[in-house]
């Protein structure tokens, strides 16, 4: 049965009667000026999807209910705003190196690849090839779109292959990469015919498998679009769902639901949690002297249970070895690491405290760098 649909009843509010309406509700205003600032600049809807969270909850009828916890002050709700907002900043940096990296490894291993079968030789130009796509529609016209795009771009690399070569007509594949979103860079790396170079390019991101891999990226491009356009990323169920990885499967967050066929399937959850879980183990891959794990705990560390709750983050999340260990490689470091993790250890028995809590309370102690090293 379908739902019985209405006219939308609500009215065009002003900023102070917007102010008048949270006062109603129960949230503590207590500079009027600044909350209206914030206001102006934020957007009441935009901010609506904050006060959610401090929301009595939902009621008999299953509707969401406004009234605010007691308590509950502008201040509270905003700091909640400015967190999200440093979430995706964090989130943004580190899907900057997998990007890059996704672009160098499949426009090197594209342009590199011999294949004598199948009358594949080492090509700069190779995007341009078919016979290196799986011949598909959407292959095709991500050639298509490439070509346009190269043909109208002003950067300067394009300008200048323009203005010196007449053939091919269109520059190498390490320039595509440059022109090319995401999105699209997911979808070259599908539409890709060889095993080989979906291989190089799993490898480069430290993941088992091209079928991984691909999947990988297909979800952390849809969360650089959440991040990207400036949406609520904390408290939000994901579009993509992450593949079963093996390497992390004592620190992914899973639910059970029942296939189609009625058996029961586990899969990743699609709260921000597991997606944060796969960056931090890239990241750790790419460079296991950044600090990208230690800034996102520290960030993470002054949340409220519920909050991170509504990330999906489990109770013990600081137990976990993505958080807790230190990275796997290279072996070059790996007597620092071992005289680290020793001394960790010393701090938390000195203290009467566990490994974790030990780690999670320096962290949060810690003068952190702004980047990654």
């Amino acid at each position: 049965m379908s739902k019985v649909k209405i006219s939308y009843p609500k009215t065009v509010k002003t900023d102070a009667e917007h102010i008048a309406l949270l006062r109603a509700r129960g949230l503590q205003i207590d500079d009027e000026a600044r909350a209206l600032r914030y206001l102006r600049q934020i957007g009441y809807f935009r901010l609506s999807g904050y006060l959610a969270a401090f929301e009595r909850g939902t009621q008999e009828s299953g509707a969401r209910d406004h009234a605010i916890l007691p308590g509950t002050t502008f201040d509270q709700v905003l700091d909640l705003y400015v967190f999200d907002r440093k979430l995706r900043l964090l989130i943004m940096e580190a899907i900057e190196r997998v990007e890059v990296t996704l672009r160098s490894a499949w426009a090197n291993s594209l342009a590199r690849e011999a294949d004598e079968q199948r009358g594949v030789h080492p090509n700069a130009h190779a995007w341009l090839d078919p016979k290196r796509t799986d011949g598909s529609v959407d292959a095709l016209s991500l050639m298509s779109n490439g070509a346009r795009k190269l043909n109208d771009s002003q950067e300067s690399f394009a300008v200048h292959y323009r203005g010196t070569y007449d053939s091919p007509r269109f520059p190498p594949v390490w320039a595509l990469v440059e022109t090319l979103s995401f999105g699209e860079l997911s979808r070259w790396l599908e539409h890709t015919a060889s095993l080989n170079v979906k291989r190089a390019v799993s490898e480069a991101l430290g993941l088992p498998n091209q079928q991984v891999a691909h999947r990988v990226v297909e979800a952390l491009s849809s969360i650089r679009n959440v991040c990207a356009h400036h949406n609520r990323c904390w408290d939000r169920l994901h579009a993509k769902g992450l593949p079963t990885l093996n390497q992390l499967r004592d620190d992914l967050v899973t639910f059970t639901t029942r296939s189609p066929s009625g058996e029961l399937v586990t899969a990743p959850d699609k709260h921000l949690y597991n997606y944060l879980v796969v960056l931090a183990y890239i990241l750790n891959h790419l460079n296991p002297k950044s600090t990208w794990r230690a800034r996102l705990v520290a960030l993470v560390a002054e949340r409220t249970p519920d909050q991170l709750k509504r990330m999906a983050f489990p109770a013990d999340w600081h137990q976990r070895g993505v958080w807790v260990n230190p990275p796997r490689e290279p072996a070059a470091v790996s007597g620092l690491e071992a005289s680290l993790r020793d001394a960790l250890r010393r701090h938390a028995a000195e203290r009467g405290l566990t490994v974790a809590d030990a780690h999670t309370a320096i962290l949060r102690a810690a003068l952190l760098p702004a980047t990654t090293a």
